[in-house]
């Protein structure tokens, strides 16, 4: 999280923002530690974690620049957990309702509102749809 690139974006190789650069990647320095796995590698950063780090969280880095042009699409769901207060419930809800009338989505079009527990089937489909709208 230390990894910070001037200019913001780095270039890719030598600097990538959030990440260890090309040489000192993962699949470079062979182990899953203190190092970060490039784009072409995501099976094998998530099996590292689900086998290393199963009850622990991680990050992921995620360049904005692609998200941004793929928006709206680019959103698959909006998510509180199912322990959330009523409060971070409704800025979730908010912020739905906000990117939908931005976009000009239905609620039936746009993303779900959806809940996370990771407690249902041992995590492994931890999103539901909310009941809420």
């Amino acid at each position: 999280m230390d990894k910070i690139c001037n200019p913001l974006g780095g270039d890719g190789a030598t600097c990538i923002p959030g990440c260890y650069p090309a040489g000192q990647q993962c699949p470079d320095v062979r182990h899953e530690w203190s190092c970060s796995f490039p784009p072409t590698h995501l099976r094998e950063a998530l099996q590292a974690q689900e086998l290393r780090f199963l009850a622990r969280n991680n990050e992921m880095v995620v360049d904005l620049r692609s998200v941004e042009r793929n928006l709206p699409d680019a959103i698959a769901g909006f998510f509180y957990c199912a322990r959330s207060g009523t409060s971070e419930i409704q800025r979730v809800q908010k912020a739905r309702a906000d990117f939908l009338a931005h976009y000009g989505l239905s609620s039936e079009r746009g993303p779900p509102l959806l809940v996370l527990d990771l407690s249902l089937a041992g995590g492994v489909r931890p999103f539901t749809v909310s009941p809420l709208r």
